[in-house]
């Protein structure tokens, strides 16, 4: 069993819990069987892994369908021998030589792509042409040299099996044109490596050739003779290993030297690499010592960016680096990954809260007492700041919030950036009294007590151009505004296209269902007491409880479940709540409080069944990629993607097996730890729970921490019958229940008592 080395700092106590009795122990169950993994690659912020049988997976963010293959997964029923992930696409070689893409723009297997792209094996290189369109994947009946393959920022490279070169994607700055020899192809090339805006590759004999962009030196190569045997590419830079374990490196950008004082090209002295990699989109990179250890140099362009090159310790086999995150994989195929971990934004603080509501990596919820919480990640641009008093609404947008006070007055926080820094306009509140508002990208909309609308921010798209009239709602998408009018009729303004490739004003027809814009919501008399939009849609609910969303239609984001085969049916339940996260939507049924969610392309962005069983939620709050919820208690849950750490559970066979144990004590309290099988008993620094407590309110211990893993919180709450049920959340945020986990109302003071077997994923990435 692999167990962490490093200690995570210890949560506050969320609250309390009542009553005690028996747990029903059943059996422990069987041990997963896990598959080692062979290799793991890290894209801008994404990331893949490919195991022993072939198989990939892969994790984080899916704007561009680098994660998803834009929801058709296609990539899962083949086997591959090699990948490489880029900053919005990735590609692999399959074990047959041939070559798949997915993501930025391999759309739907060939259709919708960019305009004028030409086809592989008709592509001419002239470096001459000037063509800056995109050159599409090779065909399946070229093949490749396993361990050819990279992927770099809009380009593709790989080594054919006769040792020729191909290249393919954006063909901007030569970087598609293949070096020769007086006009003779070149067939004895070893390595490829593709970097922001060019590539460098090694032929027999280790000298190196650089092609593509070439401002700032990028495409200069090394002057030493070598001989080399590996190369990495960044932004403005490159370096290239040679057979000794030295590491030379060229290219620079001034600004950044200065900047950061700083150079970007300097690895440690004396030390000797076996193998190097450099983020194609940052100013950083990382390698391997001929010992095993891991050494990171270059700039960082903030404080809360340094774990990026705070590498941990061990001995490493290989390496991938890439905007905000880095992994590298031992002998034994034992994954470690460090660099941004946003986990804390998906663990929001203890308390009871009314209202919650997310921005692109952080959270903000009200307090009943009116006060105002923010938890996250990167506080760089101040999001987290808020203010100090009481409120009654608070709204998130991309990277600042809003929020009404008692007074009816609004303040804004967040959105910092600059020299000197000022905050963006979309968080400079204007004066006077508001009754409800909404903030999103680089846009804060709110309808003053008059009912009258004003927006302040970004003028794109024409979003200041707020109607005229009363209104009681409003919701900012990213690049339109919906509200709803006095009346309960919808008004929306904008851009009305979110998705137009083809640029002649006429929304592309992605799904066959017809025509959909952003600013044109359903046809009819239709009244509405909801609304939220997201990105390049909305979604909102009728007065009669139905939901309906609208525009950008490309996926399932608008199919409500019950869905019609009218793109604008409503769905067939009522729901009192609605928020959308990105591409994502969920929406609270008014029968029990449970949730229905949908796009289900984008899993990662999924509450996990424990969450999808609940009910009970009053709330909910979205975020670019994560959604928390409110239950009738006041305790906040939150689900979705947390940056590209943790390494997906699924993959992962390590795991703790074991069970909650409780006791009451004489005073009345509670008592809980937790017992690894065939291990002692761990007791959280925070277990004592009083017997008052609110009935269905989640609540938590502090870290179930083994051997320095934290391994999650005992988490319980009190039924409606005076039972107590029982949980273990998971580090990221999931909770995992017991079969045996309800305990009556009474029991023996000081009596040990068990729930059946659990297996509780340790988070990965830190091993033995």
């Amino acid at each position: 069993m692999t167990r962490l080395r490093q200690r995570f700092p210890l949560l506050l106590l969320a609250a309390t819990l009542a009553a005690l009795a028996v747990f029903f122990a059943h059996d422990a169950p069987a041990a997963r069987a896990g598959t080692a993994l062979k290799q793991v690659e890290v894209g801008q912020n994404h990331a893949c892994a490919l195991d022993g049988s072939g198989s990939v997976t892969c994790w984080g963010e899916d704007s561009a369908g680098q994660v998803s293959d834009w929801g058709k997964w296609r990539y899962r029923s083949e086997r591959f021998a090699q990948i490489s992930a880029g900053s919005f696409f990735t590609c692999g070689i399959l074990t047959n030589g041939s070559v798949m893409c997915w993501g930025y723009p391999e759309r739907e297997g060939g259709s919708h792509r960019e305009p004028d792209h030409r086809d592989w094996s008709q592509w001419t290189a002239n470096p001459d042409a000037g063509y800056d369109g995109w050159v599409n994947t090779p065909p399946g009946t070229v093949k490749f040299r396993t361990g050819s393959l990279s992927v770099g920022n809009f380009h593709a490279c790989a080594i054919q099996t006769d040792g020729e070169l191909a290249c393919w994607g954006k063909a901007g700055d030569a970087r598609l044109v293949i070096p020769d020899d007086d006009g003779e192809a070149i067939n004895d090339w070893t390595l490829v490596e593709t970097g922001f805006a060019n590539a460098c590759a090694i032929r027999e004999g280790g000298s190196v050739t650089c092609f593509g962009r070439t401002t700032y030196g990028r495409s200069d190569g090394p002057e030493g003779d070598g001989p080399f045997i590996d190369i990495t590419l960044g932004v403005y830079n490159g370096c290239a290993l040679s057979g000794d374990g030295s590491v030379e490196c060229w290219g620079d950008h001034p600004g950044l030297a200065q900047q950061y004082n700083r150079l970007i090209n300097t690895p440690q002295a004396g030390v000797a690499f076996t193998a190097i990699e450099m983020s194609t989109t940052e100013f950083y990179s990382c390698g391997i010592a001929q010992a095993g250890d891991l050494h990171c140099w270059g700039v960082v362009t903030s404080n809360a960016a340094f774990p990026r090159v705070q590498p941990p310790s061990g001995s490493f086999a290989s390496i991938s680096v890439g905007s905000s995150n880095s992994c590298a994989l031992d002998s034994t195929g034992d994954l470690t990954c460090w660099g941004d971990n946003n986990s804390a934004l998906l663990t929001p603080p203890s308390g009871a809260f009314t209202q919650v509501t997310g921005g692109a990596d952080f959270s903000c919820a009200l307090k009943t007492d009116g006060a105002i919480a923010c938890w996250g990640g990167d506080n760089a641009l101040q999001q987290l700041n808020a203010p100090s008093g009481s409120f009654t609404l608070v709204s998130s947008g991309d990277t600042h919030s809003c929020a009404i006070r008692s007074d009816s007055t609004v303040a804004c926080w967040g959105g910092v950036s600059g020299d000197p820094p000022a905050p963006h306009a979309s968080a400079v509140a204007p004066a006077g009294a508001f009754e409800t508002l909404d903030a999103g990208h680089d846009l804060t909309c709110g309808i003053r007590t008059d009912g009258t609308l004003e927006c302040w921010g970004d003028d794109k798209h024409d979003r200041l151009s707020e109607p005229d009239g009363a209104f009681s709602r409003v919701a900012v998408g990213a690049t339109h505004v919906c509200a709803i009018k006095s009346d309960q009729s919808m008004a929306c303004w904008g851009q009305a296209i979110f998705f137009d490739r083809e640029g002649d004003g006429i929304p592309d027809d992605i799904d066959g269902r017809g025509n959909h814009t952003t600013t044109i919501p359903p046809p009819g008399a239709h009244r509405y007491i909801d609304i939220s939009a997201g990105e390049g849609h909305t979604c909102a609910i009728r007065d009669d409880g139905r939901a309906v969303c609208w525009g950008y239609h490309a996926d399932s984001r608008n199919q409500v479940p019950g869905f019609s085969s009218d793109p604008m049916g409503f769905g067939g339940q009522a729901y009192s709540d609605i928020a959308t996260g990105g591409a994502n939507n969920c929406a609270i049924r008014s029968s029990d409080g449970s949730l229905a969610c949908w796009n289900h392309e984008k899993p990662q962005y999924w509450p996990d069944s424990a969450i999808l069983a609940m009910t009970g939620f009053e709330s909910l709050g979205a975020g670019a990629s994560h959604m928390c919820g409110i239950d009738s208690a006041g305790g906040l849950v939150c689900w979705g993607v947390a940056g590209i750490i943790p390494f997906p559970s699924q993959l992962s066979s390590d795991t703790v097996e074991g069970r909650i144990l409780a006791r009451r004590l004489s005073s009345g309290n509670l008592e809980f730890g937790f017992r690894p099988e065939g291990e002692a008993l761990i007791l959280p620094e925070e277990r004592f729970f009083p017997a008052d407590t609110r009935v269905n309110h989640w609540l938590a211990s502090s870290d179930v921490v083994s051997d320095g893993a934290v391994l999650g919180r005992i988490s319980a709450r009190l039924l409606a019958d005076g039972r107590i049920e029982v949980a273990f959340t998971r580090v990221d945020g999931g909770r995992v229940l017991p079969d045996g986990r309800f305990i009556p109302s009474t029991t023996e003071v000081n009596r040990w008592l068990r729930s059946t077997v659990i297996e509780v994923p340790l988070p990965p990435g830190i091993a033995d």
